[in-house]
């Protein structure tokens, strides 16, 4: 455990300077309308229409956090060195989510402290909690399939948009089939309109997402743990 927890700094490093920096590029893509409309437009909530580009931007941010966060050491034969030493490889990985994590917390804080310099002091909480929720529920989907699959990211994302649909096609409470895919699909109507509305919380939706992604999370651990390191999936 000594050991794994002397890779934290370098893991948080290179998830910096790789995908942080994207992440990055990203959030001021989305956010910098926001900022060149503030002379034009002075009685506009800027704050709220941050909020909203943080909760548009978390999605496309999650992805380029996780994508291949397991499959792409395995598929380049970066685990040979990575596990030369004796590591849990579903510590380690289970460390690199976290530091996805903090990462992508980090960029939005520093959106956050960038807006409220350029344009006016804010602090989006509820986008904030919102943004870390998407990370954590659509990034454990990610996370579950990158160990068998280089296109981790595009089926966690159709998964991900289907949800609704299926439920829609297959009512739980009309037809058994409803109540397995109820089950299996990611229940994305939790986050319409927030997970966590100013109006106050539904914890039992909280429960659900969260509950859905410590599944998968475990799912990813687990493939970890029983596809063999020299089968690059």
């Amino acid at each position: 455990m000594t050991v794994l927890l002397k890779y934290f700094p370098r893991q948080l490093r290179d998830m910096l300077l790789t995908r942080g920096a994207a992440m990055l590029v990203v959030g001021v893509i989305f956010s910098l309308p926001v900022w060149l409309s503030r002379s034009n437009t002075p009685d506009v909530d800027f704050s709220q229409l941050l909020g909203v580009s943080m909760m548009a931007m978390a999605p496309l941010m999650t992805l380029v956090a996780t994508y291949g966060i397991i499959g792409e050491d395995f598929r380049r034969g970066y685990y040979r060195f990575l596990f030369a030493k004796p590591i849990n490889p579903m510590l380690y990985y289970a460390q690199a989510f976290f530091a996805a994590l903090l990462v992508f917390v980090i960029v939005e804080l520093l959106i956050v402290a960038v807006f409220s310099v350029v344009v006016e002091p804010t602090w989006p909480t509820g986008a904030i909690k919102e943004g870390m929720a998407t990370f954590v529920f659509l990034g454990s989907i990610i996370f579950a399939l990158s160990r068998v699959t280089r296109m981790d990211w595009l089926i966690g994302m159709t998964f991900l948009v289907l949800g609704d649909g299926v439920r829609d096609w297959f009512p739980p409470h009309e037809v058994f089939r409803g109540k397995i895919f109820n089950v299996i699909m990611p229940p994305t109507h939790v986050f319409e309109p927030g997970l966590f509305p100013a109006d106050g919380v539904d914890w039992a939706n909280v429960a659900w997402a969260g509950g859905y992604a410590a599944v998968c999370l475990a799912i990813g651990l687990s493939l970890v743990r029983f596809i063999p390191l020299s089968n690059n999936g």
